[in-house]
């Protein structure tokens, strides 16, 4: 499996190369497992952009339950992975530290070793 650095994230999916000709998303992004041990998906395809994370259940390309259940066990679909930027928001453990990050303009200087990140 890749890896990404502390400033990237490495998300995986499921890739349906027939997905087009369906009009369907060919790319659902895994966002883990629900308490009954059922995979979900999410169908934006450029899911790193998306408004309002964390709040899948209620967005309308969250995939879940027995449709999840289909879609991570069919053959025909290829698994992909993507490195993204983590938002700098999600690297901030306090609004503290996300001040301390916009106001350092030298990369090297960004965020101490493991600063808000719970060590």
């Amino acid at each position: 499996m890749a890896r990404a650095d502390t400033l990237s994230t490495v998300i995986e999916g499921l890739y349906d190369p027939d997905a087009d000709a369906r009009g369907t998303p060919s790319v659902h992004w895994f966002l883990g497992y629900d308490a009954d041990g059922a995979p979900q998906f999410c169908g934006l395809p450029a899911h790193h952009t998306c408004p309002h994370r964390m709040d899948c259940p209620h967005c309308g390309l969250f995939i879940g339950g027995e449709r999840a259940r289909l879609i991570h066990d069919d053959p025909s679909l290829l698994p992909v992975t993507a490195e993204v930027s983590t938002p700098r928001h999600d690297l901030a453990g306090s609004p503290d530290d996300l001040v301390k990050q916009s106001t350092c303009e030298w990369g090297s200087h960004v965020r101490d070793e493991g600063a808000g990140l719970g060590t």
